[in-house]
């Protein structure tokens, strides 16, 4: 992957497919690339280069509607107000 060299299509195949692995099976970058004999720099490397690919692929706008609640809020029985009143500092949580 160094600069000038051309892409080989191959290649970006097989580290999506190890970094692929590599986010399933939830090992360290170091523990995956010693059980598969991968050099750790160019694993961050080709995931920094193909970090871009993956993030536009799940990337997506969504439409989203804003509805009001339909149902009123529910009265806070007195008791609980009376019992947290009698708590020190309460009246901040009473002010809110």
């Amino acid at each position: 992957m160094a600069p000038g060299r051309a892409w080989n299509g191959r290649k970006e195949q097989q580290w999506r497919r190890w970094i692929g692995e590599w986010l399933a099976n939830w090992l360290s970058v170091r523990a995956f690339c010693t059980r598969r004999g991968l050099a750790i720099a160019s694993f961050y490397a080709w995931r920094r280069t193909l970090e871009p690919a993956r993030a536009a692929e799940k990337a997506a706008l969504v439409p989203v509607q804003i509805v009001a609640d339909a149902t009123p809020p529910r009265p806070v029985p007195w008791r609980w107000c009376r019992s947290m009143a009698s708590r020190p500092g309460s009246h901040r949580v009473l002010m809110r």
